[in-house]
């Protein structure tokens, strides 16, 4: 075939392939004369395009409080000029909202929502730790001293992981951060700001499928305790899989019970607990904060600690030298994913969730 002949072949067949049909192509004579048949597969045609969408995480987190009481860092001292701030705050807001999911902005409708992780409170949570904006709070209830008796007094600490592990009621309310003692927490606002985004979405039905996701099961039932990952990327990093299905659907619940201004209800019509989990990727540094790092790192990690990190503790806190610093990610085996996939199922159905699917698992390539 020539180039050109090329060309128009493949796009004769993708041609078919949109249209689901199973007709085969009319047959193209090459420059030699000899004949090549082009032939759809059928099995590939698949159901009508669903749209587009794009993951909330980390941008919604950070953005979802604009204009919310309490997010002006510093007061200027005169009331007025506060509420011309808050207000400008809603409206850069609302503009960024109409831009991706507006109909005169990008238009997307599908959202993916994060639901999983969160490190132990005594762990320094962001840059230069973590990427920066990619610390997820988690919907797990913190209770940093125990002094909120959320574990039987417990603080939620890596020392005490084990006994949170343990302690954690998948089925209790205060468990989570919607519970009466944490409500008002920071950890509750961050999570409040991300769910901005949906209840925005369900107004005007401008998102028609979320999906709830996991890139982490929460510290407590990893194997390492840690949200990035164990020491090896390519070992199993989840260690409680009943709980931490539960957890989900108790969140998946939770979510579906949030309802915009107008009273639209926000619905999920996926639950994917399982994100690049096949791969190597996932491994916290074994570095710690409180080593001995050259002069500059040394810099780095004080100017955070001293202005963000106060309370919590170094020799717990992963550290890397690398640029690119760790994120949310956990490897899961075979045999673990599998098991994670048909607690969910029983899981979301005891919840009263049997409309909402599993989606699983969310590998980084078709091999």
């Amino acid at each position: 075939m020539s180039i050109s002949q090329k060309v128009l072949a493949g796009l004769m067949a993708g041609a078919v392939l949109l249209t689901g049909a199973s007709m085969a192509t009319p047959a193209m004579a090459s420059e030699d004369e000899q004949t090549i048949n082009v032939t759809p597969n059928p099995w590939y045609a698949d159901g009508p395009f669903q749209g587009w969408g794009t993951s909330l995480a980390w941008f919604a987190k950070a953005t979802g409080n604009y204009g919310e009481p309490g997010s002006i860092s510093q007061s200027s001292g005169d009331p007025q000029t506060d509420a011309k701030a808050l207000a400008y705050g809603r409206q850069l807001r609302e503009d960024f909202y109409t831009s991706i999911f507006g109909k005169e902005g990008l238009g997307l409708n599908k959202a993916r929502y994060n639901i999983g992780g969160g490190n132990a409170s005594d762990v320094a949570y962001g840059y230069p730790f973590m990427r920066q904006g990619a610390a997820m709070p988690g919907y797990w209830a913190q209770d940093p001293d125990g002094s909120l008796g959320l574990y039987g007094g417990l603080a939620t600490t890596m020392a005490n992981k084990a006994g949170i592990d343990r302690a954690f009621d998948p089925h209790n309310d205060t468990s989570y951060v919607w519970g009466s003692a944490t409500s008002d927490s920071p950890q509750a606002r961050d999570v409040k700001a991300q769910e901005w985004w949906l209840k925005r979405g369900a107004q005007n039905h401008d998102i028609d499928h979320v999906e709830a996701a996991a890139n982490a099961a929460p510290w407590f039932m990893t194997e390492s305790g840690y949200v990035s990952g164990g020491d090896s990327g390519n070992a199993n990093n989840l260690a409680d899989a009943d709980k931490f299905a539960k957890y989900l659907a108790v969140v998946t619940r939770h979510l579906s019970q949030l309802q915009a201004d107008n009273g639209n209800r926000v619905g999920v019509n996926t639950v994917e607990p399982l994100n690049e989990s096949e791969t190597g990727y996932w491994s916290s540094p074994r570095g710690r904060a409180s080593d001995a790092w050259p002069a500059e790192d040394r810099a780095l990690i004080d100017r955070y600690w001293n202005r963000y990190y106060q309370g919590k503790n170094k020799a717990v806190t992963p550290y890397t030298t690398e640029v690119k610093k760790p994120q949310e990610g956990m490897h899961v085996d075979t045999g673990t994913a599998g098991n994670v996939i048909r607690a969910l199922r029983s899981a979301l159905d005891a919840e009263g969730l049997q409309q909402t699917l599993v989606s699983a698992t969310d590998a980084t390539d078709s091999g």
